[in-house]
This record gives C-alpha cells, structure tokens and sequence, in this order.
C-alpha cells in the first residue's frame, strides 16, 4: 500500500507596514509593546526581559535597549516601517523607548500621552454638613476665663471662684497687653459668643466692610441675624450652644420648610416654628421653664411664644439690642491690619 502524500501548505510572512507603538513606563520597569492597528499585539518586550535588574530597570537606558530589542523584531518579522505611539506612566524611559525607533528607520506618526490622572484613590463618600462643619468643642468655661468674659451662663459661678486666664503658670505670664493683642481678644470674644470659627467670623466681616454703614454694626447685625442666635434671642435655649444644638438636630421648621443648618440668615417675615414631630420631645414638653430660666429681654426685631411655639422676626437689629460688652471698632481695626 502507498504512503500517503502530506501536504504542507508554507507558512505566509504578515507584513504590518502601519501599527502601534505602546510604551508604559513606570519607575521600576519599562514595557514596550509592538501592535497592529487592532490592538493584536505583534511584538514586546520590557528592561527585565533584557537582564536588568533591580533599581536598573526603571533607567532610560533600559527602557532604549528594551525599544531596541523589540523594533528589531517588529521590523525584521513584520516589516513594521510606521506606528502610532501610546505613552503611559511617568517613568525615565518614556522618550528613551520612542527616540529608539530612529534607528530601525520606524516612523513616528503620531504620540499620545494615556497616562491616567490621579486622584488619590476611590472618591470618598460626600459627608453630611453636620459631618463636615467644623466647630469649636473646647470647654466654655476655660474659654470663659481666657476672655474674661462669661460666655455661657453656668460660667458666672466659675469665673466667681476662680480669676484669671486657664493654664498652670497663667499668673506668672500676665503683662500689660498691646494693643494688637487688646484687638485680639475682642474679636475672639466675640467669636466665641457667637460659636464661629476663625474662617466663618472673617467672611461675615469681609461682608460688613463692603455693606452701607459701620463695619462694626453691620457685623454685629449679621450675627444676630444667624438662625441659631434668633431661637436663643427669642427664649427658646438658655445658650447659643444649646440653641445651636436644637437647630442641628433639625426641630425648627423655617416658613414650613425643616431646617437643619445653624448658619442660615433670617430676615423680616420669616416664621420659626417647632416641627410637629419635635414638640412629643420632652425638652418642648418643659419649655415653660426653659424661658423662665432665659435671660433674655424683649426685643423689637423678634417675638418668641412658647405657647405656640413659634418665633417670628420683624425687623432689623438695632446696635443696642446686641451684647453690650462689645467694642466692635476693635474687631474692625483687627481686620484692618
């Protein structure tokens, strides 16, 4: 019987004369990558796969020899005479790896950098306001005593028994102070009554320069116009502090709308009422007592009823229904430096 006859059909040369070029560089090795215009990878080699090692391969002249090496082969097995190159990383053999081809007569069409931005990561979650807002939660009465000015009620009685600024050698290191530093703890006073943070404190004085009128009026209107000072002005906390918690914890309604933001401006016409849910609570159970241990006067901008719960402001401040222990020209010539 015959042998029968096999029959080998001889293996064709692909010629690519256009492909891609990809190079990714980074500081410990340098990749390059010969393809056609598909993307089906022709080619590749990288500065490990020539010998380098160590701290040597992120070098420039890893990354050239690496280009060489697979030029040589995309050129001899594929013909390859132009490409398209795609630049990634921020490694030293980024140009090194391009200005090889110059030696096999490859022709640089076009570059185009694909490095991707960074961006420090996975995008954190987008935190709540009451997350983010920054507030001071040092100790009122230490802060009472730094200003020597009672900020809080219950600092009347410590400040009684114990004079002077906090701290262990506080009596030693008082002097007679500048008149920078008489400025300074002014506007920290005041700063501090009203729970604002230095950033807060200096864009609402940014705002005052600029209105009609004294800076310093205009600055104390502005903070009397805060929507955590109106439910204590109108008798409903016995504290900013506190009147600023009950605003946070979202039990005001503001022209029926629950707000929740102690920084919002009230204006004339506007109608602060307790959110029904919120009067079940037992602090509005007891509001009786809470504006009877309130030291507050009535006030001709505000009418607060406990009875209904409601808070009503009707007009503007006036410079003499706000703390009267204030010297807002020093605040001003503070920021005037």
């Amino acid at each position: 019987m015959a042998d029968a006859k096999t029959s080998s059909k001889k293996k064709q040369r692909r010629v690519v004369s256009a492909g891609q070029l990809h190079v990714q560089a980074t500081f410990n090795n340098t990749i390059v990558t010969f393809s056609d215009k598909k993307g089906n990878v022709l080619t590749a080699s990288s500065a490990g796969a020539c010998g380098f090692r160590g701290s040597k391969k992120g070098t420039a002249y890893a990354a050239q020899i690496a280009a060489e090496k697979a030029a040589e082969s995309a050129k001899s097995l594929y013909s390859v005479a132009s490409v398209d190159v795609f630049i990634k990383g921020v490694g030293l053999g980024r140009e090194a790896a391009v200005r090889a081809m110059s030696n096999f007569e490859i022709t640089v069409d076009s570059i185009k950098d694909v490095t991707g931005v960074p961006h420090g990561g996975v995008r954190p979650r987008k935190a709540r306001w009451a997350e983010a807002m920054a507030r001071d939660s040092s100790p009122i009465v230490k802060q009472s005593r730094r200003e020597g000015y009672a900020l809080h009620p219950k600092a009347h009685k410590i400040m009684a028994r114990k004079s002077g600024i906090p701290g262990q050698h506080a009596h030693g290191r008082q002097g007679k102070q500048s008149l920078y530093a008489t400025q300074l703890r002014e506007k920290q006073k005041v700063r501090r009554t009203y729970g604002l943070m230095e950033k807060q404190f200096a864009r609402l004085m940014n705002e005052a320069s600029r209105q009609s009128g004294l800076a310093g009026e205009n600055l104390l209107k502005l903070l009397e116009l805060r929507l955590d000072n109106a439910v204590y002005r109108a008798g409903f906390a016995t504290s900013r502090r506190a009147a600023r918690q009950l605003v946070g914890h979202g039990h005001f309604m503001l022209n029926d709308r629950r707000v929740d933001i102690p920084s919002i401006r009230v204006k004339a016409g506007d109608i602060l009422t307790v959110r029904p849910k919120s009067t079940k609570s037992g602090y509005f159970a007891q509001i009786d007592d809470v504006a009877n241990n309130s030291s507050q006067q009535p006030l001709s901008w505000i009418k607060g009823d406990v009875k209904k719960l409601k808070i009503e402001v009707t007009g503007v401040p006036k410079r003499e229904e706000a703390e009267v222990d204030i010297n807002e020209q020093l605040i001003v010539e503070y920021y005037s430096r």
